[in-house]
């Protein structure tokens, strides 16, 4: 009776081992598989931060953001004529000339454009209206260095005195502003203006209407 209990008791043990050992077996296998198994609810999941987390990723449009998005519109909307002209005189009434006659020739710069200060803006649900001023000669320089004299026979000859080098100019920009095609210089810098506005608006003030008016 003893040596059948000693022989049971061993065959106990062997099952409970057995047991354990697939117990063991088991938890391996649930470890390895566990990547395919869904996360539990609680697990936090990482997401990419914008670069600009913490602002507003709609832009609110006010007068005062137009008008940042304006502030440049001045420069890049400027046109410039470069003005190279020949002036004769037929009568001897310029002090710094004994000739009756001459013919002066010069080179002018001319720049047109807005004034940035005067554009107005207005704004509502559904359109933006920007008025811009008239274009006008911002300005006007004759290169003194360009100017050169001719007499009635054509030849050349210089000058000596201060006056005569503010007469010439003077005379350089009155001949301009009388010859030179300044109205279509304005009329450049006005459309360019308008198409620049556009630009810079489209896409940046929602669903609106952009309306660009001259006063």
């Amino acid at each position: 009776m003893e040596k059948k209990g000693l022989k049971l008791l061993e065959a106990v043990k062997f099952v409970g081992m057995g047991l354990l050992v697939g117990v063991v077996l088991s938890a391996v296998f649930v470890l390895a598989s566990g990547g395919n198994k869904a996360p539990d609810k609680d697990v936090t999941h990482i997401t990419q931060v914008d670069p600009g987390a913490g602002e507003s990723k709609e832009q609110e449009v006010t007068i005062e953001y137009i008008d940042r998005r304006l502030e440049h519109v001045a420069d890049l909307s400027t046109a410039e004529l470069i003005y190279t002209n020949l002036y004769t005189v037929t009568e001897g009434k310029i002090p710094f000339l004994t000739q009756k006659g001459f013919s002066m020739v010069y080179t002018a710069n001319v720049r047109a454009g807005i004034d940035i200060s005067a554009v107005k803006t207005e704004l509502d649900e559904k359109k933006v209206i920007v008025t811009l001023p008239p274009a006008e000669i911002q300005m006007l320089k004759v290169d003194p260095e360009s100017i050169q004299f001719y007499d009635e026979k054509h030849a050349l000859f210089n000058w000596d005195k201060k006056t005569d080098v503010i007469t010439a100019i003077t005379l350089a920009e009155n001949d301009v502003k009388e010859r030179a095609d300044t109205d279509g210089l304005l009329k450049q810098a006005s459309q360019r203006a308008e198409t620049i506005v556009e630009g810079l608006l489209e896409g940046a003030v929602g669903d609106r209407v952009i309306v660009v008016k001259h006063s």
